[in-house]
């Protein structure tokens, strides 16, 4: 009071105090908030590269069920891996094909004459069914910490011969 009397102007020690305080608390919930919004976006990317990586595999995945003429899997049952073979005519030549999918570590693997490729990463599951000559591929993939997504493609072989 004395100060204002006076016609002092200044501020106090406590008034300095919690100005600070207060910019320091809003630069944090300004810090926490960017955080959280990059974090997101980062979520945001992961999670589709994941499924659309995925995608592009189960789409080779139906392109070689297409081709198949046959298959380990019985006709009724499921397993972790699928292989497939058929014969290829090229120029009078028959060319044989064999594809395996199967989940490796935390990938889908596509091994198409002998040769590996990873066609989806972080995958958690893998199954692989048949019913007469449909054969469908159920996978999990994990986008993010504890955020999972399942995709699945059914295609029909050429043949059903076991």
């Amino acid at each position: 009071m004395r100060n204002i009397a006076c016609g002092e102007k200044g501020s106090s020690l406590t008034e300095m105090i919690v100005a600070v305080g207060v910019i320091v608390t809003l630069m944090s919930t300004l810090g926490m908030t960017m955080f959280q919004a990059v974090s997101t976006q980062d979520t945001i990317i992961n999670d589709g590269l994941a499924i659309n990586e995925l995608r592009k595999g189960l789409s080779w995945f139906s392109a070689d069920m297409k081709m198949a003429k046959t298959t380990d899997l019985a006709d009724g049952a499921s397993a972790a891996t699928v292989t497939t073979s058929w014969t290829d005519q090229f120029q009078g030549a028959g060319l044989k094909h064999t594809d395996t999918y199967a989940k490796v570590g935390d990938s889908l693997v596509r091994t198409h004459d002998g040769v590996s490729h990873t066609v989806g990463r972080g995958v958690t599951s893998a199954l692989f069914s048949r019913s007469g000559k449909t054969v469908v591929a159920q996978i999990e993939v994990q986008v993010s910490p504890g955020v999972t997504r399942t995709l699945s493609v059914k295609a029909v072989m050429r043949s059903a011969l076991s």
